[in-house]
Order: C-alpha cells, then sequence, then structure tokens
C-alpha cells in the first residue's frame, strides 16, 4: 500500500516505526510520473514485503524536503530505524528498483 504523507509528523512516525521507501516527487516532474508505475507494479506483486512505501511531494512538504536536502526529483530513500541506510537520484526500473530495496 503507498501513503501519500502530508505532515512531518506523520513521516516521521512511519520511518521511526518501520523500514520505509521514500519518493519524493513533484506533480510536474516528468521522471515522478514514470516511475509511479513501476512502484505501483511492484507494490501489487508484493515486492516490497513488509517495507512500507511513503510518496512524499516535495513542494508540499518543504519541512521534509529541506531536512533531507532534496534538490531533484524524483529521490529515493530507504529508510531503517529512522536512519536513511540508502539514496538514489532519478528514475529507476523495476529490476533497478528492486535492486536498491534489497
Amino acid at each position: 500500500m503507498i501513503i501519500h504523507v502530508k505532515s512531518y509528523d506523520e513521516f516521521k512516525s512511519y520511518i521511526s516505526s518501520s523500514t520505509c521507501f521514500v519518493d519524493f516527487y513533484t506533480s510536474w516532474c516528468g521522471p515522478c510520473k514514470m516511475l509511479t508505475p513501476v512502484i505501483e507494479e511492484l507494490d501489487e506483486n508484493g515486492s516490497f514485503g513488509d517495507i512500507k512505501i511513503l510518496k512524499i511531494d516535495a513542494e508540499e512538504c518543504p519541512e521534509i524536503s529541506r531536512e533531507y536536502k532534496i534538490q531533484a526529483v524524483p529521490t529515493l530513500m530507504l529508510f531503517k530505524g529512522g536512519e536513511v541506510i540508502k539514496t538514489a537520484m532519478g528514475y529507476m526500473n523495476d529490476s533497478e528498483l528492486l535492486e536498491f530495496i534489497k
């Protein structure tokens, strides 16, 4: 299930209690639009397992974007125990995304 995060407190709650894949995007970003169906398909196939999928509009949540120094979208982050363990920028196909979340 993909969760659209709308607040800083909601975001902090998720990343502190779960392993989370976070997709920072904007509504006008072409590569972000291309990435969304890839994430949705992998989610439907159960490829994320217990990892929570969070989508954050970088413009609608500037506090989070500033804290994590989001300068380009899409920016993808993997959180465990509230800490960033992996970061990548740009579009990924399904196999690249699977490798990222391993």
